[in-house]
């Protein structure tokens, strides 16, 4: 059975954290045709000293996708999402994004992703998140800032 449950401090979850953007990083990378996309380029270091709040999608026990939120005062933004290959098109990915939605009730949620990464646009696109700008990361790779704003029923 499917669970989701928080990520907490334990280096071990964090280093599960690691292995699913490993696991990710090279179906992102022939997705976007590029030989590095940074925000997969994590060492366990950084995550494990992040200050960041993670959420791990269960199956079997195991850890199936990952997602990680910086929680700042007028915003939440979701700095990486996560799905090991073999669970895409498994919901695990909408679960993750209705978690992170649920802790967002009086804030925008914004996220950055590549261009090209359609399957994650048409995600956020699901999750009424609209385009605000467009631009070339410092490794050539062109992003797109996408955000959800809070509505008045929200508030």
């Amino acid at each position: 059975m499917r669970q989701m449950t928080v990520v907490g401090v334990p280096d071990i979850l964090k280093n599960a954290c690691h292995t699913k953007y490993q696991k990710t990083k090279w179906t992102v990378l022939a997705l976007l045709s590029v030989d590095s996309f940074p925000p997969l380029e994590r060492s366990v270091e950084s995550i494990r000293n992040s200050d960041n709040a993670f959420w791990c999608f269960l199956a079997g026990g195991q850890p199936v996708g990952v997602v990680e939120v910086d929680d700042q005062v007028k915003y939440l933004d979701i700095c990486s999402l996560a799905v090991s290959p073999e669970f895409f098109r498994q919901g695990v990915a909408t679960a993750l994004m209705s978690h992170v939605l649920s802790l967002a009730t009086n804030k925008d949620v914004v996220v950055q992703t590549a261009r090209l990464n359609v399957p994650a646009i048409s995600l956020y696109r699901g999750f009424n998140f609209t385009e605000t700008e467009t631009w070339e990361g410092r490794d050539g790779i062109l992003l797109v800032s996408l955000i959800k704003k809070r509505t008045l029923a929200q508030l």
